[in-house]
C-alpha cells in the first residue's frame, strides 16, 4: 500500500508542475510540489525503498532549490535523500549529504554541515575504506566546528583526522592535530584527563618517524607542559619504547608493551602504530596482546 501511495503521490507531483515547468512555475506550484515528493518519499520508506525514497527526496531537493526561498527545506531534502541511500547506495548517499552541506554553509549553519561531513567522512572511512578522503572531510568538519565556536565538537573531528593521517603515514600531520588538541586541553577541566592519550598518540608518531633525539625531546616537552604526566604509566610505556627501539631490542619492546596491556588496552590503532615501530626494529612480526 505504501509503494501505491508513493507512486501517487509522485504522479501528483508531476500533474501539479505540469509540461511548462521547466520554463517557468510559480513558487507556490514548486513547494507544493516538493511537499508531494517529501510524501512520496516518505510512503517508499515505509515500504523499505530506499532507492525510491532518496530519488524522492533529491526531486524535492531540486524544487525547493529552485523556489529560490527555500533553501532550507532544500538542505534537509537532501539531508533526508542521504539516509536513505545510505541503506543501500553509499555514493549516492555521499552526493546528497555532499548537496545538503554546500546549501547549509550558504545560509551560514556552519554546525549542521559540520555534522553532515563527519557523516560523509564516515562513509568513506568504514563503507567504502578510502581513508585520504576520511581525513580530508574530517579536517573539513573541524574547520567549521570551529567557526561555529564548538572548539569541542572540532576536536572530536580532528583527532579522527589524526588517527588517519597516521595510518596514511602521514606522521607530521597526525603529530600537529594530536598536540594541537592535548595543548588546548591542558587547562580545561573538563577535557585535561585526556590529554595524556592525545600526548601517547603524539609521541607514538613522532617514534614512528625514526627521529628518536627528537622524540625523547617532545616527550620532556610533554612532560613540562602537563604537570604529572611524567608519572603515568603513558610516559613510562614511551621512554621505554624509545629505549628499545634504540637499543634494537625487540625483546624489552614487547615485554613493556605487554605489561602496558595488561592493565590498560590498547585499542586497534595503537597497536597498528606499535606494530609499524616494532617492524623498525626487526622484520619478526609479534603479537602485542
Amino acid at each position: 500500500m505504501s509503494e501505491k501511495q508513493a507512486r501517487a503521490f509522485m504522479e501528483q507531483a508531476k500533474e501539479k508542475l505540469g509540461a511548462w515547468s521547466m520554463f517557468w512555475s510559480s513558487s507556490d506550484s514548486l513547494e507544493t510540489a516538493a511537499e508531494l515528493y517529501i510524501k512520496a518519499g516518505n510512503s517508499f520508506q515505509l515500504a523499505s525503498m530506499w532507492q525510491e525514497a532518496g530519488d524522492a527526496y533529491v526531486e524535492a531537493a531540486k524544487l525547493y532549490k529552485r523556489a529560490d526561498h527555500a533553501m532550507f527545506e532544500a538542505a534537509r531534502s537532501f539531508e533526508k535523500a542521504a539516509k536513505s541511500y545510505k541503506k543501500v547506495n553509499p555514493k549516492d548517499a555521499l552526493t546528497a549529504m555532499i548537496a545538503a552541506v554546500a546549501l547549509d554553509k550558504a545560509n551560514g549553519s556552519y554546525r549542521i554541515a559540520a555534522r553532515h561531513l563527519e557523516e560523509v567522512a564516515q562513509i568513506y572511512q568504514d563503507k567504502l575504506d578510502e581513508p585520504q578522503k576520511a581525513y580530508d572531510y574530517y579536517d573539513e568538519a573541524a574547520n567549521l566546528y570551529h567557526a561555529d565556536n564548538s572548539p569541542t565538537l572540532a576536536n572530536r573531528c580532528t583527532l579522527k583526522a589524526a588517527e588517519l593521517a597516521a595510518i596514511l603515514g602521514q606522521y607530521d600531520h597526525a603529530i600537529i592535530k594530536f598536540e594541537t588538541v592535548a595543548f588546548a586541553s591542558i587547562d580545561d577541566t573538563l577535557l585535561s584527563w585526556s590529554v595524556k592519550e592525545y600526548f601517547l598518540q603524539a609521541a607514538l608518531c613522532h617514534i614512528c618517524t625514526k627521529d628518536y633525539v627528537a622524540s625523547k625531546k617532545q616527550l620532556e616537552k610533554y612532560a613540562d607542559a602537563y604537570v604529572g604526566f611524567d608519572n603515568t604509566r603513558e610516559y613510562v610505556l614511551l621512554s621505554a619504547i624509545i629505549r628499545s627501539v634504540e637499543d634494537e631490542d625487540a625483546d624489552a619492546f614487547t615485554q613493556h608493551v605487554y605489561d602496558y596491556d595488561k592493565l590498560t588496552k590498547l585499542d586497534n590503532w595503537k597497536t597498528t602504530i606499535l606494530l609499524r615501530i616494532k617492524r623498525s626494529v626487526t622484520d619478526d612480526e609479534i603479537n602485542l596482546r
